[in-house]
Parts: C-alpha cells; structure tokens; sequence
C-alpha cells in the first residue's frame, strides 16, 4: 500500500505525463520506487531507491538519435579519457527495450548528471564550452557505427525534403479561395524563401558538399544538433562545461553544430570579438578545414527558424492567426540576421585567415 507520500508522487507524475499509474509503470520496467519528483526544463527529475534519473517524453522524430545514443554511450564510457559524459538510456527489464511505451507516450529513463547551469556571464563560458565541442567532435571521429544499423545523416535530402514542404505550404496559401492573413504573409514571403532553399541546395552541388562531406568524416562523425545555451551545465565533479539533452544526436559531419554554435554566441552577445575568439579557440583544439567553411556558411544562411515556423502553423497548427503571422514577420528578420552574420563571417575568414569562402551573392544584395 502507497503511504501518503507516495500517493502524492504518484499523483504527480499521472498529471505530469497524462498516464495513469506511472510509477507503477516505472517499477515494473526498472525495477525501482521513486521517492520523489519535479519537472526541470522539459524532463522530469526522479529520485528513486536506485539514484537519480531523468524522465524525458520522446517524439517519433527522435527515436533514431536514441538508438544512436545507445550505440554511443557505452563507446564513450570506455574511453580512457572521454570528453563528454553521454547518459545511456535504461532498457526495461521486461522486453529489454530503451524505450518506455506508455498509455499515453513514450519515454525514456537515463541516469540523471548532475550539475549547474551555465551562467554564460563571462566570456570564459563561451570559450569552456566551445573546447569541449571541439573534444568531442574531435574524439566522435574515433567512433565507427554497428555496420548497417546507423544512417548516415545528409543534410543535402534534408533540405530537399524542407523545401519541397515549404513549396506546398506557399502553393496551398495562394490557392486558398478565401485567404486569411497568414495566407497572404505567406504568399508574400513564400517566393524569396522558396527561391533561397532551391539557391542553398544550387550552393552544395557548386561547391561539392556531399564529397566534402564525405571528406570531413575524420573530422568528426557525431553532432549534437542543439547545443543551444540551455542545454550546457558545469559538472559537479570537475566543474567542466558539458552538453545535455542528447534526442537530437545524429551521425553526420561537424559542420552543422560548429555554425549553430557560432549563430548561439552571436544572438546572445552581439559581439563579434567573441565570435572571432570562438573560432580560433576552436581551431586550436580541432582545425576546421578550408573546405568546410563552405558548409558552415551554408547552414549560417539556412532559414531554419522560419521553417520551423511554417511547421508550427501549417502541421501542428498551434497560432492563432495574429500569432502566426507575428511568427512569420519573426522569423523574417531573425533570417535577416543570419545573412547578415553570413557576411561578417566570408569577409571575417579572409581578413583574419586569408580563406575564401565561397557564397551566394545575390542573398547578400
């Protein structure tokens, strides 16, 4: 029988995940009692009679970054000095699975690492957490996937894939009988951006992106994909920076993480100083090669924010109408910024570094 504390963890997390009997759920998969619970940023803290875990709900986009991370998790605890500390999510120990099926969702329990968030106050933040991403680029090009069990990500088909999306979102709101004001923002942004995606993916086949792809694999086969600020804390232990919330790890080249994270230090301090001190204390740990910048430019121009918008409104349909369009004009000019920065950083690379990087001029106009 439950004591009161328990009823009230129970109830807790019933109302947390939308499931019915959770922790019932947890001890028959897991085999432990939680003894208490919160909810911190999108995962749900649990203390259990086995230590702490996360408790975090998976989406069907996600389920392939997980797989990963139980193939990369154990490489990187064997390693004698690994970089980062990946959490290796439980499997039930009922059918072995890593991935919890509940009533309502799915989840999945890791190993809760413990520490504090960035303060991102000094510009020794920025420079800790940008050699640990180096590290672990560098060191992710000593990993090799279980042979055919791991897809390559392309970016290239990505792309593809986005574009064609978005070129039905612009037919669909310009063919509307009765268009409504997001209709009509959309028709008026669609053609440039529609006409910016096909130019990017112009922009990889020019350059030869998929062989310099292929290239840059010894630089580095894994990324995190969201090395955003809110997912760096400074371990408890050694007081080093350390990435978190690994659902979007994926089996691709550097590039990509390397010009979020330039786009993150930028957005949040203005200041190209920094940017330009990122990027050689990057260099000192793992040089990025004069080809590869190419592709960092061409994800510094990516209007990523604006087609997560598009999806928001047309697929998910959470806006109302006002909102939406606000979020469009947004995600406008955040787009406006990155092309901005784009530029900063091909005349930044040839002055400071007498590289040349090829770009699209016509978006620079």
């Amino acid at each position: 029988m439950l004591s009161q504390d328990s009823r009230e963890v129970a109830e807790q997390l019933d109302q947390w995940t939308g499931e019915i009997h959770f922790t019932q759920l947890l001890e028959y998969h897991y085999g432990f009692q939680v003894l208490s619970a919160r909810p911190i940023a999108g995962v749900i803290y649990l203390e259990t009679d086995q230590g702490p875990y996360g408790c975090k709900r998976i989406k069907k986009s996600e389920l392939d970054s997980y797989k990963l991370m139980v193939q990369v998790a154990p490489w990187m605890e064997s390693l004698s000095d690994p970089v980062m500390e990946i959490p290796m999510p439980r499997s039930s120990l009922k059918n072995e699975k890593h991935v919890l099926t509940g009533f309502a969702r799915n989840y999945v329990i890791y190993p809760w690492i413990h520490g504090e968030s960035m303060s991102w106050n000094h510009e020794q933040d920025w420079l800790d957490a940008t050699v640990q991403l180096a590290s672990f680029h560098k060191q992710s090009a000593e990993w090799e996937p279980e042979k055919k069990k791991m897809k390559w990500t392309d970016p290239s088909e990505i792309q593809k894939e986005e574009a064609h999306k978005h070129e039905i979102y612009t037919l669909a709101a310009k063919w509307t009988e009765i268009p409504n004001q997001v209709d009509i923002t959309l028709s008026r942004m669609g053609t440039y951006y529609q006409s910016l995606l096909e130019s990017i993916q112009e922009y990889d086949e020019k350059i030869s992106g998929q062989a310099i792809r292929e290239q840059s694999r010894v630089n580095g086969k894994l990324c995190h994909n969201n090395c955003s600020r809110k997912n760096w804390i400074r371990t408890e232990n050694h007081n080093k920076a350390q990435l978190i919330d690994w659902n979007q790890l994926s089996h691709q080249v550097r590039t990509k993480d390397v010009g979020d994270w330039l786009l993150t230090a930028y957005r949040s301090t203005g200041s190209k100083e920094l940017i330009t001190r990122i990027i050689k204390q990057y260099d000192q740990v793992h040089p990025v090669e004069e080809e590869e910048h190419a592709l960092i430019y061409s994800r510094l121009i990516y209007p990523d924010h604006y087609l997560f918008e598009c999806k928001q409104i047309f697929e998910e349909q959470i806006y109302f109408e006002t909102t939406a369009c606000k979020k469009l004009t947004e995600a406008k000019e955040i787009t406006s910024k990155k092309i901005a920065f784009a530029s900063w950083y091909v005349e930044m690379m040839k002055q400071e570094y007498n590289k040349k990087v090829p770009t699209l001029y016509w978006v620079h106009l």
